[in-house]
């Protein structure tokens, strides 16, 4: 009797538990995604369009680009070679550098510099510009120097602290009122050069056009040199330039330099009771 009524039981469950399933919304399955990635390969966008200046404008010059630039700067005097330079400073996205070769060239102009004008050739003259075809060579210019302008000579040697005149010292700095000049220009020197290997810095090529002006004439600004320019108009082959006294202590008193910058130490017998007195 109990197993039939355990039977019915189980049996009304069953279809109870069907009847349940059969109510229950089983979601609908989205087929699998088959695509696959590749690890070994990245995804590639669309190159960038870095435009006309990708190192932006007036960007670090390069060693050749600034070789190039403080050449055409300190030793051109033609304008329409100088328009020229400055059109592909432009197109180098070097705007300023540009605008200095132009500034140069207007003024080059007012001063009545013809198209063409070479600054080093010896047989060509500017009235009231330059004097002579070949520069005269001041008096106290030593007269035995080695072509090239760093090779440095000067006059006899200036007395020492007790009043009497020595034999140069190798390795001493040279005195301050000692003056030195440049050898003879030869073809790819500039003052830029001259100021880099003596002065330990081409900037300062602006003390040396100062330092020879007059007699030499010049253009641009000694205040805003790289914005104006600023260089001597004509600058000859053969010729000799002062060197700026403030550069002294980085010459000894042969002549020499480091070709560093570096200033040579004071001479001891330059010293009178402990006092640097010359």
């Amino acid at each position: 009797m109990i197993i039939p009524i355990l039977l019915a039981l189980g049996g009304a469950a069953l279809l109870w538990k069907v009847a349940q399933d059969s109510a229950r919304v089983e979601p609908e399955k989205k087929p699998a995604d088959t695509k696959t990635t590749d690890p070994t390969k990245t995804e590639t966008k669309p190159p960038v369009d870095p435009g006309p200046c990708p190192g932006g404008v007036d960007g670090e010059m390069s060693e050749t680009q600034r070789s190039v630039y403080m050449a055409t700067l300190t030793m051109v005097s033609d304008p329409v070679a100088l328009e020229a330079a400055a059109v592909a400073f432009d197109a180098q996205c070097q705007p300023s550098a540009a605008k200095a070769l132009r500034s140069k060239a207007s003024e080059l102009k007012t001063l009545g510099v013809p198209d063409g004008y070479k600054a080093t050739d010896d047989t060509s003259t500017i009235p009231g510009v330059d004097t002579t075809p070949k520069p005269e060579t001041p008096a106290d210019v030593p007269v035995d120097a080695k072509p090239g302008i760093l090779n440095i000579s000067g006059p006899p040697p200036s007395p020492s602290a007790d009043g009497t005149i020595k034999a140069p010292k190798p390795g001493y700095r040279s005195r301050p009122t000692d003056q030195w000049w440049s050898g003879p220009l030869v073809k790819g020197d500039t003052p830029w050069e001259l100021a880099k290997w003596v002065a330990g810095d081409g900037r300062r090529y602006t003390e040396l056009v100062t330092a020879n002006s007059p007699p030499k004439k010049t253009v641009g600004d000694p205040a805003r040199p790289f914005e104006t320019g600023y260089s001597f108009v004509s600058y000859k082959i053969n010729e000799r330039v002062r060197i700026p006294q403030s550069w002294n202590a980085k010459i000894d008193q042969t002549g020499h330099h480091t070709g560093t910058g570096l200033d040579f130490p004071i001479d001891p017998d330059d010293f009178t009771d402990g006092t640097y007195s010359v």
